[in-house]
């Protein structure tokens, strides 16, 4: 089977953009094979918690939720455009940003298909597995 390439973004929490302390929450991708998908923790990811303690219990979900609509609107917008137009989506959305969910700067992966491409890097830097 041949590998497809993915450009790749983290999706960072960064609740105290002064300290500069964010934790890896998501990942966004997109591929030469015309794919587009997120995935995001959910609401009561632990690594809040431990790394945040002083954060609010719902300080992280209510910018979850509004973050997650977003995403889904945005792979929604993508699977009915070219991959020219996927490929702008990506780089806007992983523009720097002032808010509390950054995105890194972008990466390369090769794969077999973006479900595996997506839970590999969701693995690799967001559970740390």
């Amino acid at each position: 089977m041949t590998n497809h390439y993915y450009n790749y973004a983290i999706i960072r929490f960064l609740p105290c953009r002064d300290r500069g302390e964010f934790i890896n929450i998501g990942i966004v991708i997109h591929g030469n094979d015309g794919s587009f998908s997120t995935r995001v923790v959910d609401a009561g990811y632990s690594r809040v918690d431990d790394v945040f303690p002083a954060l609010s219990d719902s300080l992280f979900a209510q910018h979850l939720k509004p973050l997650k609509r977003e995403l889904s609107r945005i792979e929604a917008l993508a699977s009915n455009c070219n991959i020219d137009a996927q490929q702008q989506l990506f780089k806007n959305l992983a523009e720097p940003s002032e808010g509390v969910f950054t995105y890194s700067q972008s990466g390369t992966l090769a794969a077999k298909d973006s479900k595996a491409a997506l839970n590999e890097l969701f693995c690799r830097y967001v559970q740390h597995t």
